[in-house]
């Protein structure tokens, strides 16, 4: 197991976005890769953000990002504006973001809006009315006439995170299969799939995790304020959403080879 996670770390260390886009001759230099997070409020997203970083600098358990009972679903989420993290000091950063309530059009039309490069690091998370996204949706197909991102230095690397243990009904997964496809086209992948549950909870039925949902899926125990004793399974779990993390950023800049300039959309 120790070795497998050292080689893991290994070749997360190694990767280098610019060596890479020179490799795949691309027409622009993009210079970050954004691990990038979405999800319902309190589902354990800055928890999720701590143990990456935890697990990446083989170190102890440290509340970086605010957290707030995060494997327990409740709506207890503390983050509200688009917070960053250093992984790799020279290309990777990971992403907290506000949770949305609801996959409504409104949430999934500024989450939208992020991956499009509309939003900076560290300005506020605003989530509209339904209504006032509608009003402006035909604005924005017009946008994407000019497929080009607003922001030509980062790659974005959607990750999902759902609490196992929340009730998801019908109607709410569908909204978020919804937004799954949203995510693939501004993105060019489908998100990373995260399914985090408390220690208290049982967590042993990996093939049951959203079958309906597209994309790769992890059961995580992730490390939090009240669990923060390591293991080798949560670690290893951990090295590989990231290390596949890059290489769907990988495949993102294999698919931008045939463009002058980063896409606002990919498919």
């Amino acid at each position: 197991m120790a070795h497998t996670s050292d080689h893991l770390r290994h070749e997360i260390r190694n990767y280098n976005i610019l060596r890479r886009s020179t490799e795949l001759g691309l027409q622009f230099r993009l210079k970050k890769i954004r691990i990038h997070l979405f999800g319902l409020t309190g589902h354990g997203k800055s928890a999720l953000i701590n143990t990456f970083l935890c697990v990446f600098h083989n170190s102890e358990y440290q509340i970086v990002a605010n957290e707030e009972h995060p494997e327990r679903g409740t709506g207890g989420g503390t983050t509200v504006d688009l917070q960053y993290y250093q992984l790799l000091r020279t290309c990777v950063d990971i992403v907290d973001n506000r949770g949305c309530t609801r996959f409504s059009f409104g949430e999934q039309t500024e989450y939208r809006r992020q991956m499009e490069g509309e939003r900076q690091l560290l300005s506020d998370v605003e989530f509209m009315d339904d209504w006032k996204a509608n009003l402006l949706s035909p604005f924005l197909w017009f946008e994407q006439l000019w497929n080009e991102s607003k922001d030509q230095s980062a790659l974005v690397v959607p990750i999902l995170v759902m609490s196992k243990t929340y009730p998801w009904g019908t109607e709410m997964l569908g909204r978020v299969h919804q937004f799954c496809s949203v995510v693939c086209r501004y993105t060019g992948v489908y998100p990373i799939i995260v399914a985090t549950f408390g220690q208290e909870n049982d967590g042993n039925h990996e093939t049951e995790l959203f079958p309906d949902l597209p994309g790769a899926k992890f059961l995580v125990n992730n490390y939090n304020v009240t669990s923060m004793e390591r293991n080798q399974k949560t670690d290893e779990d951990i090295l590989r959403i990231l290390k596949l993390s890059l290489d769907y950023a990988d495949r993102i800049l294999v698919n931008c080879r045939n463009f002058r300039k980063k896409p606002r959309v990919f498919n």
